[in-house]
């Protein structure tokens, strides 16, 4: 609904002035560059919870993390401490976009 107020079509229909269109453009820019950064935290995340954790722990477990195996390490610690930096680079990345987009 907002992506069609911003368009052409619906400028000639409603009482929307260009101020307010261009702010839901920047609007719409700033979601779903923070839904881009989301998913990519995510996935970053998925992967190194399972993949490292569950599904290719057999492959890495030759390497040894404080007397554990790496994919045991993963499994308990590596996954939560990962999270840990996850929220830190988000934290980072969404300030920049805040100042990006003067939020």
């Amino acid at each position: 609904w907002i992506e069609y107020l911003a368009t052409n079509q619906a400028v000639g229909s409603s009482n929307l002035s260009g101020r307010a269109i261009e702010r839901i453009m920047k609007n719409l820019s700033y979601w779903k560059l923070n839904l881009i950064v989301i998913s990519a935290l995510l996935s970053i995340w998925f992967i190194v919870s399972l993949g490292f954790g569950v599904l290719f722990s057999e492959s890495i477990d030759h390497i040894r993390l404080g007397g554990f195996k790496l994919g045991f390490w993963f499994g308990q610690q590596g996954s939560l401490l990962f999270f840990l930096l996850i929220i830190f680079v988000y934290c980072i990345i969404m300030n920049k976009l805040d100042e990006r987009f003067k939020k």
